[in-house]
This record gives C-alpha cells, structure tokens and sequence, in this order.
C-alpha cells in the first residue's frame, strides 16, 4: 500500500500556509507535511554545522538534525529535511544584475534533496498502513510549495494537487502587508541579514515582487506543462483563493475530506 500525497501550491501569499494550518490542525496525528521552502539551497555563510542550519528549521532536533518532528502550530508534523545534506552540498546564490539573489527561481531549490525527502516519508508512512483500514483514517503527506509542479520527479509521486488561484493584484497586495519573520531567507538574506536576529524586521527589495516573484510564477509555477499541455500527472484541483482565510481553510479541508474517502 501507499499512502496518499497531496499537493498545496499557488503563488506566493495564496493561503498555502493557511491552508496546511489548517489540515494540520484538522488531521493532526494522521498528516505530515514536506515543505519546498525547507529545501532552499543555504547561502555559504550559513554553513558552520547542523546547530546553526537547525535554526532555520526550528522543529528539527540541533542533537539529530536529520530525523523528528515536534508539534508547531503552523506545521503540525512536518517533516525535518536532512541537514546534513543540505550542509553537504552548498548550491547556488548567486545574486542578480541589481545584487539581488532571485530565490523564486528553481535553481534556488535543492529539488534532489526534496524529492528524496519525500520518497523517504512515503516509505515511512506506507509502513504505518493498515491493509483493510478505512481511506479517511489512513495517515498521508502533504507537499506544499508554489514550485511543486516545476519537477517531474516530484509530480510524479504526488496524487491530487489543490492550485490556490488569486489574481497578480491580490498576490501583491497580500505580499506587502504581510510580516515577514527574520530568519525568512529569501526576503531576509535580500536584505543582508545572515539569518535570524530577534526583533530586527527585514524589508523587502523594492519592486521584487515585479521583478521576480510574478515572472517567476508564470514561467515556473504555472498548472500547465511547458507547452501549454495538462500534466499527466498529478490531478490538479483549481481552488478559488482570493476569499476570507476562514473559507479559504473550509472549502480545502471539505476538498481534502472528499479525496481522502477515495479508495485508491
């Protein structure tokens, strides 16, 4: 048996964390969650060791970095990426034109990392199956990130897809009143800082937004293949995302519900 994946993406400030708040809270104890934006390649002077990278990801163990979840109020079961790989292999930082480092593009994810992350939490869970139990009972994975669908090998083990769709104005405006933590490293890391510095807010780049994280969105983080074409894999469920956070976290859940009762 396998356990069922889902998939959560949209463009940056869609819902996506409401949304996995949501189910998190709503399935806790039988969903865990893998994270792109826990697969960002570190910047060099990140990597000192586990301890220091660790505070980046704040539910994983400083003593064994690599293994554990604990209990976060925003991700209920998320899965620690393996930070010693993450440490291992230093990718790329390169910064723009305008000294600007673009983190919404692909080659800013360390997709190798997180296709094998995901592997292993499929192994895992479909261990914990229980042949004959009911489909709503069964425990499965979540996989959120607005590059998801970017790569095949990902697609390929992820079944349904919710694509949380709010226009490039809402997205915007979403973006600019939105809090940004300081050990948030794409926003932070643009702004100098080297990781988290309690009560130091970090701004964002002006015109980002236009520059990057909209361009990057339409040619990376599209529902549709390079051609125009749907994939063949995963189903993708289009979720109308420019409503309150109270819907937007009902109508997903009730979607989820739906899935779940699928005999797969």
């Amino acid at each position: 048996m396998r356990p069922f994946v889902l998939g959560i993406t949209g463009i940056s400030s869609a819902g996506k964390s409401t949304v996995c708040n949501a189910l998190s809270k709503r399935f806790a104890g039988q969903a865990t969650l893998v994270a792109l934006d826990d697969f960002y390649w570190v910047r060099p002077a990140l990597l000192t060791d586990t301890c220091h990278v660790s505070r980046h990801f704040p539910y994983c163990s400083c003593a064994d970095p690599a293994a554990g979840t604990r209990s976060d109020p925003i991700r209920l079961g998320r899965t620690c990426p393996d930070l010693t790989l993450i440490i291992s292999q230093p990718g790329p930082a390169k910064a723009e034109s305008d000294g600007i480092i673009n983190y919404d593009h692909p080659d800013k994810i360390d997709f190798d990392t997180f296709v094998e992350t995901l592997r292993r939490q499929i192994a895992q869970v479909s261990a914990q199956l229980v042949p004959g139990s009911a489909p709503t009972e069964r425990p499965f994975i979540i996989v959120e990130g607005f590059l998801i669908l970017h790569n095949p090998e990902a697609r390929e083990l992820i079944d349904d897809v919710l694509f949380l769709k709010i226009s490039r104005e809402e997205a915007l405006r979403r973006r600019l009143v939105r809090v940004w933590p300081v050990d948030y490293i794409p926003v932070c890391s643009n702004s100098g800082h080297n990781g988290p510095f309690p009560g130091i807010a970090c701004a964002e780049p002006t015109n980002y937004f236009d520059k990057y994280v909209w361009p990057m969105y339409q040619q990376f983080g599209s529902a549709l293949d390079g051609d125009g074409s749907t994939f063949a894999r995963p189903v993708i469920h289009e979720i109308e995302a420019e409503v309150s956070p109270e819907t937007l976290a009902a109508d997903v859940t009730a979607v989820c519900e739906r899935l779940l009762a699928i005999e797969r």
